[in-house]
């Protein structure tokens, strides 16, 4: 057929390699073994010729140890998925955020996604890189413009798109082979599990899609006919019809002749019952192809190409021995493909491979411990951890006039302004503030309908955006803005009259809001259905703003009792939780205090001064490890207490460490820590306190294994 097919399998032998032995590399090795391709063995490089650590262009880097101890970070960090899809568009020009989407998600755990000590490759996740990549590769092979892209150094002359049509009817005799069945006018009964096949003439090679329209009977199972459609007898793809439907699949076929299927595989017959199920065929189509026009080059000149590729691929130079075995891989693409064309083959055997390797899939550190990673790690550190990306030219460009490291800050700062810079820095907060779940508010209210949520998650956007990135703004001010972004709707529940219809910034009452905290969707998201929520207020506040890890909860906890109309909330949830309760060890001087902070907003965050009629209470105490009991009458009050706390701060700085370095925070970090939060405490910018941190030692070093 041509196609690289599950028939071609190869055992690895990774045996001698010192990088292969970690456990996330045997992990790899154990998913890889009986993958569909013979080309896997130059992968990692791990085999009897293990590549040096050093790459081909050496980089000379301190040999200096960290000022200060650095901790052990992930050695291997798998790319998240927007990592990937991000690495895609730079390297082949595609947008695969589709196939990305369809990825297997991370496992879920206490931190940010990006945590390098969870994000591994299963079997599950490596087949859908799998499938990404040879629907990648197929792609570039069947697009003119995609292939002038990736592959440059291969200009061709008089390509066109071959737009290859051609669609039989299942009824004509003359083009059609069956085995059990009837031609019924204008389509073809297929009954006792028979196939339809037709034989079609493929032009070129390229991307082609098969199509045929179906339909079905049903028995008495109620079910529908179950087909297959087939190309050389390999299943491309089944479904279930009842009613007429249009079945199709994407094939990358060598040129010549193929037969195209459609196999019946229920068969039922209940003639007493007067069943007889079968599957109607009305026509198979065939629709693609390319033609990528002639080359002037040979197998052996597109060793640039391999070079270049595969270098930018893995983001970092490669070893002789490596550029020897990709070669290798590049020349076997005609023996495995066999469309016709051997460079276009051995671009898209290259580009499957590549796309599969853990080089790429992973970014590896390979500096020993207690050294500064070399110029090629800092830059797709610096990169990936700031902007979710691989380095882009300016980085490239200054890796290959070894001016990187001594650029290293401009990078970092023009990065963090960047837009994948602000985009990353949107997504710490999301991750931290859980605004994706604002989809999941729902209130009785009136004035509550489903807009408001996206309108809730738009509001805390733009307003970190502009805090951060207009305002310049610091953890501080994070924590006592008295403004934010809305729209006239957001504006209206915030007393606000005359705002615009689309979203702008806007003065709040200082009485009434302070900050972060105070904005319309963080209340409504830690609200509880018809009311407030002292309890899941206070638990954010602990758990996001001061990093204060609550002992769990019991097995069993009984719920709150019915609201009493002579009670206001907070009279209820101190009756149920406080002192003299079986939860007033947490709940009443840890979880209720912040909580009733913030019993001034109701539901939907709105300002109120009443709970039923009844006069709120907001005041409280709340004994803070680094600076003692602090005592507030209102939310605006204790939203300042927390924006002058030494443990605001400071957990906040931990949050920014544990995003930006890919992992949680350790005991060898408190030097750095206490360096961050010190700068905060002093109003330093957000923005400089990032850049801050990846300048440190921790993030430019290997930790101690």
């Amino acid at each position: 057929m041509g196609t690289v097919g599950a028939k071609t399998r190869l055992i690895l032998d990774h045996k001698n390699s010192t990088i292969c032995k970690s456990a996330e590399y045997d992990t790899i090795f154990n998913i890889m073994t009986p993958l569909r391709f013979a080309l896997l063995l130059s992968f990692l490089g791990c085999s009897e010729n293990k590549p040096s650590t050093t790459p081909a262009t050496d980089v000379v880097e301190p040999s200096v140890e960290p000022s200060i101890k650095v901790a052990t970070n992930p050695r291997i960090h798998r790319l998240t998925h927007t990592q990937w899809t991000n690495s895609i568009q730079s390297l082949l020009n595609i947008n695969a955020s589709e196939l990305s989407n369809s990825f297997q998600q991370s496992t879920l755990s206490d931190g940010f996604a990006n945590n390098g000590e969870i994000l591994a490759i299963d079997p599950v996740l490596f087949q859908d890189y799998q499938r990404a990549a040879e629907t990648l590769a197929t792609h570039i092979i069947s697009d003119l413009d995609l292939y002038a892209y990736t592959v440059p150094e291969d200009p061709r002359e008089g390509g066109s798109t071959v737009a290859f049509l051609e669609r039989i009817e299942a009824e004509s005799e003359d083009a059609v082979a069956t085995t059990g069945g009837v031609s019924g006018g204008y389509r073809y009964n297929l009954w006792s599990n028979g196939t339809l096949s037709i034989e079609f003439d493929f032009p070129s090679g390229g991307l082609y899609t098969l199509r045929t329209l179906v339909s079905g009977t049903t028995c008495d199972d109620g079910l529908g006919a179950d087909m297959e459609l087939r190309l050389d007898g390999e299943v491309l793809t089944t479904s279930s019809v009842l009613d007429a439907e249009e079945i199709s699949a994407e094939v990358s076929p060598s040129i010549g002749t193929h037969v195209v299927s459609v196999a019946f595989t229920n068969d039922c017959y209940e003639p007493d019952l007067g069943f007889d199920r079968n599957l109607y065929i009305d026509w198979i189509e065939v629709e693609g192809g390319v033609d990528l026009g002639t080359t002037n080059q040979s197998v052996s000149d597109m060793n640039g190409w391999v070079n270049r590729f595969v270098s930018e691929a893995f983001r970092r130079p490669l070893t002789e021995s490596e550029l020897t075995r990709w070669q290798g891989i590049f020349e076997r693409g005609s023996e495995l493909i066999q469309s016709g064309d051997d460079i276009a083959d051995g671009v898209r055997l290259v580009v499957i491979a590549v796309l599969q390797s853990p080089e790429f899939l992973y970014r590896i550190e390979r500096t020993e411990p207690n050294a500064m990673l070399d110029a090629y790690e800092q830059a797709s550190k610096l990169s990936f951890q700031l902007c979710n990306t691989p380095p882009d030219e300016a980085i490239r460009n200054d890796l290959l006039n070894d001016t990187f490291v001594s650029n290293y800050a401009d990078h970092a700062e023009r990065l963090l302004l960047s837009e994948c810079g602000q985009e990353n820095l949107l997504q710490l907060h999301k991750e931290l503030f859980h605004w994706d779940g604002y989809i999941n508010i729902d209130q009785p209210d009136e004035a509550w309908d489903t807009e408001l949520n996206a309108l809730y998650k738009e509001e805390i956007t733009q307003f970190i955006n502009w805090h951060i990135y207009t305002e310049n703004g610091s953890v501080k001010e994070l924590y006592t803005a008295d403004y934010t972004i809305a729209n006239h709707r957001l504006a209206a529940l915030y007393g606000v009259d005359g705002a615009e219809e689309e979203f702008a910034r806007i003065e709040l009452d200082p009485t009434e809001r302070s900050g972060i905290l105070t904005l319309l969707g963080p209340l409504a998201y830690t609200a509880d259905v018809g009311q407030s929520s002292p309890i899941h207020r206070g638990v954010f506040v602990n758990d996001v703003i001061l990093c204060k890890s609550l002992p769990p909860p019991p097995d069993v906890v009984p719920g709150l009792p019915v609201q009493d109309p002579d009670l206001t909330n907070r009279e209820r949830v101190e009756a149920h939780t406080g002192a003299g309760t079986c939860g007033e060890g947490c709940h009443s001087a840890l979880i209720n205090p912040p909580g009733f902070a913030f019993e001034q907003y109701d539901e939907l965050g709105r300002f109120r001064t009443e709970d039923g009629g009844l006069p709120i209470d907001a005041g409280d105490s709340y004994y803070f490890i680094l600076d003692g009991l602090q005592t507030w009458d209102t939310g605006v009050e204790f939203t300042r207490i927390l924006a002058d706390s030494q443990e605001a701060h400071q957990c906040y700085a931990e949050h920014l460490f544990s995003y930006f370095l890919g992992r949680p925070v350790q005991e060898e970090d408190e030097a750095y820590i206490e360096t961050l939060y010190a700068a905060s405490m002093n109003d330093e910018s957000i923005l400089n306190l990032i850049q801050m941190t990846v300048e440190m030692d921790a993030f430019r070093y290997r930790g101690d294994e």
